[in-house]
């Protein structure tokens, strides 16, 4: 079953930070995580708090060493889309799908079922590009179109870099609000 371990370099050591009983005891459909990313501690607490995605279940996962949580998503194993509260987004998620969190706490993300990159924030769900029509186009927001986007990083204070499934890197520059 699927299972996060956390790697001590400087013991060398290995172990579970959330094992496959403990993701069951949360949710049995959880069985395949893809991107995973930490939260900065400014905006969660003391907890170190991960953020994973499920592709299962198409959702965003919070773990801490203590508790499992939705983040955001409706849990759905064929998802769909919908923006809005964190509570009631849909996402429809591929393996690989990845996160990336910003120093401010936003969390962005590739949606390559929907053909967006999304942005989490204030425990909002919003499409920041891609109109869900798959193709190559660039553009403003929902004018631009994306094929499958799966790997997002924070370039600088900004930019976004996204790649898509077509082997295409591509920026997105935002101004942040």
């Amino acid at each position: 079953g699927p299972a996060i371990l956390e790697l001590n370099l400087q013991q060398g050591t290995m172990t579970p930070f959330a094992d496959a009983a403990r993701l069951a005891a949360f949710d049995a459909a959880v069985s395949n995580l893809s991107g995973i990313a930490i939260m900065p501690s400014a905006h969660v607490g003391d907890a170190e708090t991960l953020l994973v995605i499920d592709t299962s279940t198409n959702r965003i996962l919070a773990i801490t060493a203590v508790s499992i949580t939705t983040f955001a998503g409706l849990s759905s194993p064929a998802g769909g889309f919908a923006d809005g509260s964190a509570s009631a987004a849909l996402f429809r998620f591929s393996s690989p799908t990845q996160l990336a969190i910003g120093g401010d706490g936003v969390v962005y993300l590739s949606d390559p079922g929907n053909h967006r990159v999304r942005r989490i924030a204030n425990n909002s769900v919003s499409t920041l590009a891609g109109s869900g029509v798959p193709g190559y186009l660039d553009g403003s927001g929902t004018a631009a179109r994306f094929e499958q986007p799966d790997g997002v990083a924070i370039e600088c204070e900004g930019t976004l870099v996204v790649t898509e499934a077509t082997h295409r890197i591509r920026r997105l520059t935002f101004k942040a609000s």
